[in-house]
């Protein structure tokens, strides 16, 4: 199940980057800081790091429901099985707002957007905290044609406070990368960009605000993470084929 919930998320939150764009233009080598840039060369976290959280599965049911939690909050809820349930009972929320503020602990600042729909009409929603992207922070719906909600799987991601303004500029990050893989950080696949990751800390996962390296040529490709307040090289996923995100649900 976990694999599965893994290559399940993988997919929509690489998508996740088109609401953030490319952020490779501009910048001066009077901003970087190359103390942060030469003596920071090894990523804090490895996957083992990730491995080591352990996760709290549980799965009820309420009537026709059938839900599916990880950690307390659902990754995944079906109100009637298709052509099995003559109809949800209880009946399921009205609109997808309704679900978010039912069944997911989201806040003023902790919020699902609307992202776009699918070739079924169903709606796809992306996570942002104080308006920047949060990594694997997704749902999708499944509906009828009358538009009740069949079903929604996906991942939220609880942050309490955080301090959304980088001390590490830009500039900084995008040669901390480039001076870590000895290579061009322009080009076709790849972007840097601002978002919220989520990393061990004392046996729980913490999020954290981050700078995103991604090349992205088909299967294959490199997601680098950087601390956005300190310049720490945090993590480095190299794949072919495949998830390339860790083990975070």
């Amino acid at each position: 199940m976990k694999r599965t919930l893994e290559i399940l998320m993988t997919l929509p939150i690489i998508m996740a980057t088109a609401f953030v764009g490319s952020a490779l233009t501009g910048c001066s080598d009077d901003d970087i800081d190359y103390a942060l840039v030469y003596g920071n060369t090894t990523p804090e976290f490895t996957y083992q790091d990730f491995d080591a959280i352990s996760y709290d599965f549980e799965e009820t049911t309420n009537g026709t429901w059938k839900i599916s939690k990880v950690n307390g909050i659902i990754r995944n809820i079906i109100f009637c099985s298709q052509g099995v349930d003559p109809a949800p009972s209880p009946a399921p929320p009205k609109t997808t707002e309704d679900f978010f503020s039912e069944f997911l602990p989201v806040t003023a600042d902790n919020q699902m957007v609307f992202y776009d729909r699918d070739y079924r009409n169903d709606p796809h929603y992306f996570q942002f905290y104080k308006g920047v992207p949060v990594e694997q922070g997704y749902w999708h719906f499944y509906l009828y044609e009358d538009g009740t909600i069949q079903s929604a799987s996906g991942t939220f991601i609880p942050i309490g406070e955080l301090d959304v303004n980088p001390a590490v500029n830009m500039a900084t990050a995008k040669k901390i990368v480039k001076n870590y893989i000895h290579d061009s950080i322009e080009g076709e696949g790849k972007r840097i960009y601002l978002s919220i990751m989520s990393f061990p800390e004392n046996g729980e996962l913490k999020p954290r605000l981050v700078y995103v390296y991604k090349r992205q040529v088909w299967e294959e490709g490199d997601f680098i993470y950087v601390d956005a307040q300190t310049g720490q090289l945090l993590y480095h996923i190299a794949y072919f084929g495949g998830s390339p995100y860790p083990s975070q649900y």
